[in-house]
């Protein structure tokens, strides 16, 4: 992936997505052309590790859900792993929090 700010790696039969930084607009953007590899033949259970991302705006949030969309359209998983109380905050004021399952350790979320 061309975008600096995130990074991969494979664990078993899980994908972890690792967040460092800021989520902007052109991220989500950049994102977005990923999605289609991470939701179809990749893992059944994909983490998102927000444990150094700093700030996601609302297209951000927006790449996320259609991440979410399309793993859950082909019977997979989404789960997020150590985000701070500001970025679960981001996601319960979207009224997202019931799509995405929050784990306060990478271990419990890959479990």
């Amino acid at each position: 992936m061309s975008m600096g700010n995130v990074s991969y790696e494979s664990r078993d039969d899980r994908l972890i997505v690792r967040f460092v930084g800021s989520f902007r607009p052109a991220d989500a953007d950049d994102f977005d052309q990923e999605i289609e590899q991470i939701s179809g033949k990749g893992p059944d259970v994909v983490v998102l590790d927000l444990e150094k991302l700093d700030f996601i705006g609302s297209a951000g949030v927006g790449a996320l859900l259609r991440l979410e969309k399309a793993l859950t359209s082909n019977e997979k998983r989404v789960r997020i792993a150590r985000a701070s109380d500001q970025l679960q905050q981001v996601f319960r004021q979207s009224r997202l929090e019931h799509r995405f399952p929050f784990f306060d350790t990478l271990e419990h979320a890959l479990a």
